[in-house]
């Protein structure tokens, strides 16, 4: 009886623990896209090196992956070329994206952290460059929380992206965007084509050096 107390005990501690990690109240706020912002869909049909699904966030050696990079100093980056498209479906610029993933992850903090770095190009018109800190941990949620059958994401599948240190910044631009600075939000789900790649939603909020 002592013995099936004890193992009682270990199972409820071990669920316990479970559920505080995927409900911590130390895990950061998830901004959604603001209402005035210029919002793009956005895929990805070139991607290379590294993926950050779950398990990839976690470094575990499960699940589908992506070839690294070879180079040690890269092997945890990868590089992308996106596709924006305009509130019709429409193609309207193209971007690249490098995004690194962070050395030190710390689950028991809900803190998975990747730096991304994007330039925005809109052809024969101007570019904008974008740096965000961001955590990921959402993305790890709620894979964990679908996988055990009590999905968390929206009705759409989509999971928004917090930051890291308060900063998702829009660093400055060329062309029309030249001298000007402001934030972003993002929003991400799978790519229904690619089901290893992830797609997503940006949202600008861009300021002149007159605001």
């Amino acid at each position: 009886m002592k013995g099936l107390s004890i193992i009682l005990g270990l199972l409820a501690g071990a669920v316990g623990a479970v559920v505080l990690l995927f409900n911590n109240p130390l895990q950061p706020s998830r901004p959604s896209i603001l209402p005035n912002a210029s919002v793009y869909d956005w895929r990805a049909p070139e991607f290379h090196g590294a993926s950050f699904g779950a398990a990839g966030l976690m470094n575990l050696p499960i699940g589908p992956r992506s070839e690294p990079f070879g180079a040690a100093g890269i092997a945890t980056a990868n590089a992308a070329v996106l596709i924006l498209t305009d509130e019709d479906g429409q193609p309207a610029a193209l971007a690249a994206r490098i995004t690194v993933l962070g050395e030190t992850p710390d689950l028991l903090r809900s803190d998975v952290g990747v730096s991304s770095y994007t330039n925005i190009i809109w052809p024969n018109y101007g570019s904008l460059f974008l740096r965000g800190e961001e955590n990921r941990w959402a993305l790890i949620r709620d894979s964990a929380l679908k996988f055990s059958g009590m999905s968390n994401a929206g009705a759409d599948g989509r999971f928004r992206v917090s930051r890291l240190a308060g900063m998702r910044d829009v660093i400055g631009g060329s062309g029309a965007f030249a001298n000007i600075g402001g934030r972003y939000a993002e929003e991400l789900s799978w790519d229904e084509d690619n089901p290893e790649r992830l797609a997503g939603t940006i949202g600008l909020g861009l300021l002149t050096d007159e605001n």
